[in-house]
């Protein structure tokens, strides 16, 4: 895993940082697929490093919201994390 840039707009690298944030902190509470990777990440990496890597993905997903129109879905996971 790479690090975060400093390129682009530091507000909005900063309010996906906390948004992030918000994310790994909650996402044991939930079973959808984004969270259920998030978790496994957080086990693996430690949580910075899941900081960073969630931003970088929730920046993805938006990018292909906004391309095509269309609200967020969450996907379910039939996986259970212990």
């Amino acid at each position: 895993m790479g690090c975060i840039t400093k390129r682009g707009d530091r507000y909005l690298r900063k309010q996906l940082i906390h948004g992030a944030r918000t994310v790994v902190s909650h996402a044991h509470k939930k079973q959808d697929a984004l969270n259920v990777w998030v978790t496994a990440l957080k086990e693996r990496r430690g949580f910075n490093k899941t900081v960073v890597a969630t931003a970088h993905k929730l920046a993805r997903i938006m990018w292909v919201l906004l391309k095509n129109q269309t609200p967020y879905q969450a996907k379910t996971c039939l996986a259970e994390v212990d």
